[in-house]
């Protein structure tokens, strides 16, 4: 097992369950993939598990009741509270799945860290011999009314304590294969042994807490942050696949950006199963779900032929992390000019993609370069189908991609 400390921010609130500082059983993670109602999409928040219906729940810090309604029938009340007072943007927090028949506050209202603020409102039933009572927690931004709103953070990264210490775990995503291949976007999956052309490398990975919850299958979560590298005759340096933190895109083209959901590799986010099975190669680098990131893929032409190493790291957001690996065989029967890593592109700030075809125009009067998302350097003129970053006078300025 590898241990690292993730840097988490340097405030953080008590849980919204009784004892606010003690850790709470999870049931379902901040970018989950959920099935529901017949729609795949991604879990906007924490799922805080109670042991039973009406257990009160209580604000994690100072705020102004934004408002309470109801997303869809009486087990979908919550309230949106707010930091600041008036009507302004401001951040704040979701608390749903609340008891209309019990005692809440309203819009209006105003509150410290604390304060009785509701109560869990009872779970139908879904088919399991417990019910799945919980608190649906999200950390936000809004505006007046408060129906919609930005995911902002991950709740994990605030809430406190956190005495997680069991790392993610890896599971055989086909067959006796640690890793699935398959070609680029399609369900066409490839012999490991022979890889060529542009690959996805699909992983099956389940985390979970030191709370357990009242059902085996509740218990399996996702990670917090996945990461991949490639060992043999080239290098591909260490690359964010994901990291579930900040803001959140949820709906279902997001969830099938990053989660394989076929015959073959069938992600399922229900009641009675939890399977994530994750296209760890459909990424730029930055931690923001977008529809730019389908484009990314091992482009195995671009390296030497030979036998590589790839080798996935998972982490839990307490600091927890397990890395495993599966020798694969590049055999596109091609020459490769070598190309050396010269910029750690990880580390560049999250920025909007640009879609493009054809050529690459850039400025003329400065002194421009391009670099895979791997930190090498591609001559302009000689791009194909994929995420580039381009630096302008040595500053990262834009994030490209170049559809096929």
């Amino acid at each position: 097992m590898v241990t690292m400390l993730i840097s988490l921010y340097i405030w953080s609130v008590g849980w919204p369950l009784a004892p606010q500082d003690s850790t709470h059983a999870i049931g379902n993670n901040y970018g989950e993939f959920l099935e529901i109602y017949g729609q795949i999409v991604l879990h906007q928040g924490i799922d805080v598990m109670s042991d039973t219906s009406g257990r009160p729940v209580y604000a994690v810090a100072d705020g102004y009741v934004k408002n309470w309604f109801s997303s869809g029938g009486p087990q979908y009340y919550g309230l949106a509270i707010g930091d600041e007072y008036g009507t302004d943007s401001c951040d704040g927090y979701y608390y749903w799945h609340l008891d209309s028949t019990m005692y809440h506050l309203n819009p209006g209202d105003t509150c410290h860290a604390g304060e009785l603020i509701g109560y869990v409102v009872p779970w139908f039933d879904t088919g399991q011999p417990v019910r799945f009572h919980h608190l649906h927690f999200c950390r936000i931004r809004s505006a007046y009314q408060w129906y919609y709103a930005q995911l902002k953070q991950n709740p994990l990264a605030i809430v406190s304590p956190n005495t997680d210490t069991i790392p993610p775990e890896f599971e055989d995503a086909i067959g006796s294969d640690r890793f699935a291949f398959c070609r680029d976007n399609t369900s066409e999956y490839l012999d490991p042994d022979s890889l060529t052309g542009d690959v996805d490398i699909i992983a099956l990975i389940h985390d979970q807490t030191g709370d357990t919850t009242a059902w085996p299958a509740w218990n399996r979560l996702i990670p917090y942050k996945i990461e991949y590298r490639m060992h043999g005759p080239d290098t591909i340096p260490t690359t964010r696949f994901m990291e579930f933190s900040g803001v959140l895109n949820y709906d279902p083209q997001s969830a099938v950006t990053i989660y394989k959901n076929d015959t073959v590799c069938d992600s399922r986010g229900d009641f009675d199963f939890r399977d994530f099975y994750f296209i760890i190669t459909n990424t730029d680098g930055d931690s923001l779900i977008e529809l730019s990131d389908t484009v990314g893929c091992w482009q195995t032409e671009l390296y030497q032929d030979g036998p590589y190493w790839v080798v996935v790291t998972a982490y839990d957001i307490y600091g927890n992390a397990q890395s495993d690996s599966m020798q694969v065989t590049l055999q596109n029967g091609t020459v490769v000019e070598e190309r050396p890593i010269v910029k750690q592109i990880e580390k560049q700030a999250n920025l909007g993609a640009t879609i493009f075809s054809g050529p690459l125009q850039l400025p003329k009067d400065k002194t421009c370069k391009v670099f895979d998302v791997t930190g090498r350097v591609v001559a302009p003129d000689k791009i194909k189908p994929g995420i580039y970053f381009v630096e302008v006078d040595g500053k990262i300025t834009r994030k490209v991609v170049k559809v096929r």
